[in-house]
């Protein structure tokens, strides 16, 4: 019998072990593929980067940026003499006409607004192509050929 129970212990201690075996062998692998993914991530990362920079997706992306805002960029400082000429007109139509109801004043000043507004929006744009175009490495590297290095500011108080 003293046999027969070594031979027990040593056959369930054998079984265990090779259990143990078994799941470190099947662990081991997934743990060191883990492992690597994590060491090289940065490698990886850095590269998608790369890959997304030069994507042609994102170089239309940015050509269609650019083109858009030069373009809104354009009609604004086209529009604004419009917008003032608008008020000017204005004056000289309405400028000494009784306006006891006030509604001559809300009229003009929607006038004022509509230029103001063109102005604030001509800026904006001027400021992003700007900003894009001088900050950015992948804009400016992606910018048409036919766009300007930058919009003139200053034309959208002309």
């Amino acid at each position: 019998m003293n046999n027969g129970t070594k031979t027990g212990l040593l056959g369930m201690l054998s079984n265990w072990l090779l259990a143990v075996f078994a799941v470190a062998l099947v662990t081991a692998p997934v743990v060191g593929l883990w492992m690597f993914s994590v060491a090289t991530s940065d490698v990886k990362g850095r590269g998608d980067v790369h890959k997304t920079v030069n994507s042609a997706q994102n170089r239309l992306d940015w050509e269609n940026k650019f083109a858009n805002e030069a373009k809104a960029y354009g009609e604004e400082v086209k529009n604004i003499p419009g917008a003032k000429k608008a008020i000017k007109d204005w004056d000289a139509v309405n400028g000494k006409k009784d306006d006891s109801f006030g509604t001559l004043a809300q009229e003009r000043q929607n006038l004022v607004s509509d230029l103001e507004g063109l102005r604030q929006q001509c800026h904006n744009n001027a400021t992003a192509f700007n900003t894009d175009s001088g900050r950015t490495r992948v804009g400016a590297q992606f910018k048409g050929a036919d766009q300007p290095d930058t919009l003139d500011d200053s034309a959208c108080d002309a």
